[in-house]
């Protein structure tokens, strides 16, 4: 389905109780709006939840390797889409961000990175999903730009920055690793089925 990518929108999730508060990424800067969006929570969670499990699947399928299938759980996938969109503050050393990119109130895309609360240094991709009626418009690009611009502005409980992204990708999804490369990835170490990708922050911050 094509699309314009101007249509695309990028919404930063947190739940707090039974809300998601929703920070609206906007094109320019690391501006934000805050709106309440509590009437697509269970879609977001809904999504969330099929968006890992389709990840979970499809390299069991490309790799041959069902181990993962076999003690995959769905009270387990739930209990780790709660931990994406927790707002754990500086309580747990690892945090979750997670974006949704959405067309009119149409959940499209999904992306989850990790990184410490304690001492900022790296941003890891742990999760980018995009729907299959709505691949190569762009739509992953924009999740990724917008995150790595977004945590431009986060500090670690000491001060500190991040100073990488970095990503680990199967060997099978060229699509995602080529995305990679065009965004200024670089191979950091290969291994049997995967390869990490890291890319160093070059933007300065003014406070």
């Amino acid at each position: 389905m094509k699309v314009n990518i101007d249509d695309v929108k990028i919404m930063k999730v947190t739940e707090t109780d039974t809300a998601i508060t929703g920070y609206t990424c906007l094109e320019r800067g690391t501006s934000v709006v805050r709106a309440e969006v509590r009437d697509i929570l269970t879609e977001v969670k809904a999504f969330l939840t099929m968006a890992d499990y389709f990840v979970v699947a499809r390299d069991a399928k490309r790799t041959g390797n069902t181990d993962s299938l076999k003690v995959y759980s769905i009270s387990n996938t739930i209990n780790k889409v709660s931990e994406y969109l927790k707002d754990s503050g500086y309580e747990f050393v690892n945090r979750y961000t997670t974006y949704v990119a959405y067309i009119d109130k149409t959940i499209v895309g999904t992306l989850v990175v990790s990184h410490s609360s304690l001492t900022f240094k790296n941003c890891d991709i742990f999760l980018i999903y995009v729907e299959n009626a709505y691949r190569k418009n762009g739509i992953a690009t924009k999740l990724i730009n917008m995150m790595m611009k977004d945590v431009l502005t986060k500090r670690g409980l000491d001060g500190s920055r991040i100073i990488n992204y970095r990503t680990g990708i199967m060997n099978h999804n060229k699509s995602f690793a080529n995305l990679c490369k065009k965004l200024g990835f670089k191979i950091k170490k290969e291994y049997e089925n995967y390869n990490t990708f890291e890319k160093k922050v070059e933007e300065e911050i003014n406070d």
